[in-house]
């Protein structure tokens, strides 16, 4: 048998669990043909003092975009890995649809720590479902076995309605914000409004914690439960009004933050202000006699 390549005095370890044995390998066709002494190709490389094993199999992997732009698999093909399996924790590079790109090189990103500007530089988008992202793998030039699961199970995207239109929960607040779309605005709206009105009651409930001697431990809890509760209600009506267009989307819910700041404001200063009120009168009043009697 004339052989291709032959790498010989290396320590062969077989995986078959036999022990290692110092011996040559003979390769034809990129096969391993046959193993003993003193074997001749016309591509020799010297292996004495290493091993020589089976490529290992790495089950755990993210190459699924690294497999697009490197043939090589680096680094993992530097350690003696050559088959890999990629798509692993539940999400995949594909399906993708094109609206979803952008929030997938973010999940990667977050994830598994690899670089937006790399990810946008190297991947090429010529597909969307998993069968045309294997074809372009297929592709490639690789110099590896790359395998992935047959399905993938946690939603990292949404699939479109029956209408054709995204479920308003997973579209990024970007593409809300530039939205005509009445319900993709007050979607964006009501993700403001959670953030806005846990900062609002917080300076509102803050002060109104405050008591006085002689008042009861829960002098102003009630009221502020009411304000908490109206807070509540409008903004709920003012997201429905947004998305039949009765409200302009510039307006957004910013007038149920205005109201509700306003009136926490008159709840926290409007008793100081009514008591100095009282206060100067009733002193005027007692002042008016001594006048008088001047």
């Amino acid at each position: 048998m004339t052989l291709d390549v032959a790498i010989r005095g290396g320590t062969v370890v077989d995986g078959t669990g036999a022990p290692p044995r110092v011996a040559d390998v003979g390769i034809v066709d990129g096969r391993v043909a046959e193993i003993g002494p003193d074997l001749r190709a016309e591509r020799e490389l010297a292996a004495t003092g290493l091993l020589v094993l089976p490529g290992f199999l790495d089950l755990h992997t993210h190459y699924d975009p690294q497999v697009l732009w490197d043939p090589e698999l680096t680094p993992s093909s530097y350690q003696g890995v050559t088959s890999v399996v990629a798509g692993n924790c539940g999400f995949s590079l594909a399906p993708c649809p094109a609206e979803m790109r952008a929030s997938m090189l973010r999940t990667l990103d977050g994830v598994e720590d690899m670089r937006v500007a790399t990810l946008r530089a190297g991947i090429e988008w010529t597909f969307e479902t998993h069968p045309e992202y294997l074809a372009r793998v297929d592709r490639s030039e690789r110099k590896f076995r790359i395998v992935r699961f047959a399905e993938n199970t946690i939603p990292v995207r949404l699939p479109p309605l029956s209408d054709g239109a995204l479920q308003l929960g997973g579209v990024p607040s970007a593409v809300l914000a530039v939205s005509s779309d009445p319900l993709q605005r007050a979607e964006f709206h009501w993700r403001l409004a959670v953030p806005i009105m846990g900062v609002i009651m917080a300076l509102i409930g803050v002060p109104l914690a405050r008591l006085r001697p002689r008042q009861g431990r829960y002098a102003r809890v009630a009221l502020a439960i009411l304000v908490f509760y109206l807070y509540i209600q409008l903004a709920i009506a003012g997201r429905f009004w947004l998305e039949r267009g009765v409200t302009p989307g510039w307006l957004g819910l910013w007038w149920v933050h205005a109201g509700v700041g306003l009136f926490g404001v008159v709840l926290i200063y409007a008793p100081r202000w009514l008591a100095r009120y009282r206060y100067r009168r009733n002193m005027r009043g007692s002042l008016a006699p001594v006048a008088a009697a001047a």
